[in-house]
């Protein structure tokens, strides 16, 4: 990120996200061996197929990064999602074609039956992460504002991480999608919670910017509290579902050793930064909604949304906009809390 004059040249530390950078157009060209399966942020805008290889041109009008998958082993299932066209009470929606892949185990012309159960078993995890993600879209699509482009996919990864977001796009952890576990919970346990957390930040991260390497709580702990919201708003207030998110969050928490939220991702360890990011984070902004009234803070986040559309957000933007909105002052809680 250039600004102020300068390039943001500084080293991130590993524990956290990378990113700091305004949305910008995308023009990207690939040339890749015909038979491999090219998943981009963007949009296929020409593709020449030439004996073994293809060129696609690949547009991207405007975001934050830009993310490509590819393979020889993917498989795809699709669904459709309804977005509202804008924001008003006009009830008419647009498409969004919602892709998930996943992928074969190698050498399909001599599988053995384990093999069979594994291509199952990973279809079946690509089709409850394709309802999460198409459901996710829909409901915040009304919730905040309308997402923003034609196509979403959802692709599997190699991370060490649960999942990744891309302009888009999102990564989950191969480990998702196999019958294995996860530290001691059986990686079923983390598949929806992780989409929806990546679907979100289609809203927090892209469409509203901000420093993931100086301010991380800005995208990451608002992402955690408005996953909280799906669980809630698809299950109910009190479903099982929402109160194990909800556990979860308090779990992670306790080792947030009282740090505050507005710290870099270099403040923390790598266990204090995943308590307090994501455990502590998103119980400080529920705390904020019982302050202001939870439909309050809900429209503050909608206005938020629409205001900053493409642009970048620090804490002390965060905290003026939402004094602005709901008329009152914040600043002895931004101090406990985030400062």
């Amino acid at each position: 990120m250039f600004e102020e004059g300068a390039w943001d040249i500084d080293i991130p530390v590993s524990h956290g996200d990378l990113l700091n950078a305004a949305a910008s157009a995308f023009m990207v060209s690939v040339q890749a061996p015909a038979d491999v399966t090219v998943v981009t942020t963007g949009d296929v805008v020409s593709e020449i197929r030439n004996g073994e290889t293809q060129q696609l041109e690949i547009e991207a009008a405007v975001a934050r990064d830009f993310y490509l998958s590819a393979s020889r082993d993917y498989e795809v299932i699709t669904a459709t999602a309804n977005i509202p066209t804008d924001m008003t009470a006009d009830t008419s929606t647009r498409p969004v074609i919602v892709r998930s892949y996943y992928q074969r185990p190698d050498d399909m012309d001599d599988m053995r039956v384990s093999d069979m159960r594994v291509s199952d078993i990973r279809k079946q995890r690509a089709q409850l992460a394709l309802d999460a993600s198409v459901v996710s879209l829909e409901l915040f699509s009304s919730r905040l504002v309308p997402y923003p482009y034609d196509e979403f996919d959802i692709v599997p990864m190699v991370t060490t991480a649960l999942g990744l977001e891309f302009p888009g796009i999102i990564g989950l952890s191969s480990a998702l999608y196999d019958d294995t576990r996860i530290g001691r919970q059986a990686s079923l346990t983390y598949l929806e919670s992780t989409t929806v957390h990546e679907v979100v930040h289609q809203w927090f991260y892209n469409l509203v910017g901000n420093d993931q390497v100086s301010e991380p709580w800005l995208d990451e702990a608002t992402t955690q509290y408005v996953t909280w919201e799906y669980f809630k708003a698809r299950y109910g207030e009190n479903s099982l579902e929402a109160d194990t998110f909800l556990n979860s969050l308090i779990g992670r928490s306790r080792s947030s050793s009282q740090q505050k939220l507005g710290n870099a991702v270099e403040a923390y360890s790598p266990r204090q930064y995943s308590a307090v990011i994501y455990g502590e984070g998103p119980l400080v902004l529920d705390e904020l909604a019982s302050l202001l009234g939870e439909e309050a803070f809900w429209g503050f986040l909608r206005t938020y949304s629409r205001d900053n559309r493409w642009l970048r957000v620090n804490t002390q933007g965060f905290e003026r906009q939402l004094e602005a909105y709901c008329g009152c002052v914040l600043d002895e809680f931004f101090e406990a809390y985030i400062r």
